[in-house]
């Protein structure tokens, strides 16, 4: 049984690959021709032993797509019996006359490239035949794997184009968590390019909050919206409320919002407590992310799953986020009783209060990121695993 996982948006795709392989699959990673920087393997391991099963594609992207033909994606995609995808793989399939398995979206794959943007024409005109096969590919997959994101517009697309589908809930792995263990910090820390900056930043300040999300905050109403200037004004309150101690907020040069960040942070009169580090590897952060005091994720929409909250659990370090409890009480009840343990915050007041928690309740929030890593091994891995493993065993 040969697996085939194609696209690695968010390096997803790379920790699920490995977890299969755990099992004894044989599992390929298949990168598209249009793969982010930040999210090729080498970004998200120490080895480099998954060259032997990572193989490149010409095509992927919706720019591709008119120019790729169909003999090439069924030859590419021939010697495997069960194919995962997202992106434009959905598109991809349909053009070569076969069902995509297992379309496991990271969001946008759903939203935007099903429609097209009448107000830009030249897009409309190289992408209309793609986002025409990415309609038809997602309606023809036997399984969308994809939690309930409720009212979002992501959920009320997979509605829409659901068609004949399975739908599976249960959050996917986003994160290979062998590759971090905490007591492995040091070592991880030798290997990386920036390991020694964050130990630097750990000795000098009582407490470290480490914020890796993407600075989104001036579009209201988007699901990319992080919050970041509720965060940033929550951290100026605890430094009011606590003007002894020594805090740092280590933060990234990530996303569209950041020199919209900066300007706020100056305006807050916070500057000297904000490390700016760049845009960096999964396997650079991951250091910063374990030798922090807590974390602090999206303070918009209240999501459960997403790759910056999965990097915090299996860090081991305490999460500070809003998570809508009552909404997923209501919606999901299952789910709802046996999340992980976070810091609920939404207001910066709220934030600037559990971080006062964290100052306060060490032993405490020592056993809420025990609590995070192993739910994400228990609800996340093993779940996921069961689901693709049946799936096979099924054929």
């Amino acid at each position: 049984m040969r697996i085939a996982l194609a696209c690695n948006m968010n390096n997803n795709f790379f920790a699920i690959a490995r977890y299969l392989r755990d099992f004894g699959i044989e599992a390929d990673l298949l990168l598209c021709d249009n793969e982010m920087a930040h999210f090729r393997p080498e970004c998200d391991t120490y080895d480099l032993a998954h060259r032997s099963w990572t193989k490149q594609l010409s095509w992927g992207s919706g720019e591709r797509f008119r120019r790729t033909s169909a003999s090439q994606v069924r030859a590419d995609l021939n010697n495997y019996d069960v194919v995962v995808g997202c992106g434009f793989i959905p598109a991809y399939c349909d053009k070569a006359g076969r069902k995509l398995d297992v379309f496991l979206p990271y969001g946008s794959d759903v939203e935007h490239c099903t429609q097209l943007f009448h107000q830009f024409p030249p897009y409309h005109l190289r992408w209309a035949s793609a986002i025409r096969a990415q309609q038809r590919g997602i309606r023809n997959c036997y399984v969308h794997h994809c939690l309930d994101l409720m009212d979002s517009p992501i959920e009320a697309a997979l509605k829409k184009y659901k068609g004949g589908s399975q739908r599976w809930f249960e959050p996917d792995p986003m994160v290979y968590a062998p590759c971090y263990a905490a007591e492995n910090v040091e070592t991880m820390t030798s290997r990386t390019h920036w390991g020694h900056v964050f130990a630097d930043i750990r000795s000098e300040c009582d407490i470290m909050m480490m914020s890796h999300s993407r600075h989104v905050w001036k579009q209201a109403g988007s699901t990319s919206n992080k919050g970041t200037d509720v965060m940033l004004r929550g951290w100026a309150i605890f430094l009011a409320q606590h003007p002894g101690v020594r805090a740092k907020l280590v933060t990234l040069e990530y996303g569209p919002d950041v020199a919209a960040s900066k300007h706020l942070i100056s305006d807050l009169g916070i500057q000297d407590s904000v490390v700016w580090m760049p845009q960096m590897y999964r396997k650079d952060l991951m250091v910063g992310l374990i030798l922090s005091d807590v974390i602090a994720s999206s303070f918009s929409w209240g999501w459960v799953i997403s790759g910056t909250i999965f990097e915090s659990l299996v860090s081991g370090t305490p999460l500070l986020t809003f998570r809508d409890d009552e909404l997923y009480a209501k919606t999901q009840p299952e789910l709802a009783r046996d999340l992980y343990p976070v810091l609920n915050a939404r207001t910066p007041d709220q934030i600037a209060e559990q971080l006062g928690s964290v100052l306060h309740r060490p032993e405490q929030m020592k056993q809420m990121g025990i609590e995070g890593r192993a739910w994400y091994d228990t609800y996340v891995v093993h779940a996921a695993m069961d689901r693709y493993l049946g799936y096979m065993k099924a054929l």
